[in-house]
C-alpha cells in the first residue's frame, strides 16, 4: 500500500467509500455542522453529495489536508483521511485534527489503519503540529477501540476518554 497526499481526481472514489462504508455511528459533530447528518446516528438523505462538494472546496483551499491509501498494484484508493491544521492564536500550539479516516472493510483488521494513522501523525509532525485531535462520533466504538490501541507520538499523550 502507498500512503500519499490526495489528488482532486481521488475525490469521487473517496465519496464512494464514505457513502458505502460510513455507518451511522461514524457521525460526529462536524457531520452535523456540515449538514451531512441531522443528528447523531442519522445521516441526511444523499449526504454524500454534500460531502463531495465539501471535499472539492476543502481541496481547493488546502489540498495538502487530504490523504489517501492507494493499493500498490491496482492503484485503487482504499482509504482516506481528511485533516486540518490550526493554530488559534499566535502564541498557541499548532495542532492537527483528523476529521475523517476510513479504510475499506476488505483491508481492515490487518494493521493498515494503524500504519496510515502513523503516516498521518508523521505528516502532522512535519508540519509543526504539537498535538493531534481525533474527531469521532460518540457511538463509534470501533474508532475508540482503535485509538486506545494506537501508540502515537502526538495523540496518546493527549488522549482523554469521554
Amino acid at each position: 500500500m502507498i500512503f500519499r497526499q490526495g489528488k482532486k481526481e481521488d475525490i469521487k472514489t473517496i465519496v464512494g467509500l464514505g457513502r458505502d462504508f460510513c455507518p451511522k455511528e461514524y457521525i460526529s459533530h462536524s457531520e452535523i455542522i456540515e449538514a451531512f447528518a441531522s443528528e447523531p446516528l442519522k445521516w441526511n438523505p444523499q449526504w454524500w453529495l454534500r460531502f463531495e462538494s465539501f471535499l472539492y472546496s476543502h481541496f481547493e483551499e488546502n489540498p495538502e489536508w487530504l490523504h489517501v491509501i492507494e493499493h500498490k498494484e491496482t492503484k485503487e484508493v482504499v482509504g482516506y483521511a481528511v485533516l486540518q491544521i490550526d493554530q488559534e492564536f499566535d502564541y498557541a500550539l499548532k495542532y492537527g485534527t483528523v476529521h475523517d479516516i476510513l479504510v475499506h472493510p476488505d483491508f481492515a483488521g490487518k494493521g493498515l489503519g494503524s500504519d496510515f494513522f502513523k503516516y498521518i501523525e508523521n505528516y502532522l509532525l512535519s508540519e509543526g503540529c504539537e498535538f493531534l485531535l481525533f474527531e469521532s462520533g460518540s457511538e463509534n466504538h470501533n474508532a475508540h477501540h482503535f485509538l486506545k490501541n494506537t501508540n502515537t507520538k502526538l495523540f496518546q499523550k493527549y488522549f482523554i476518554n469521554h
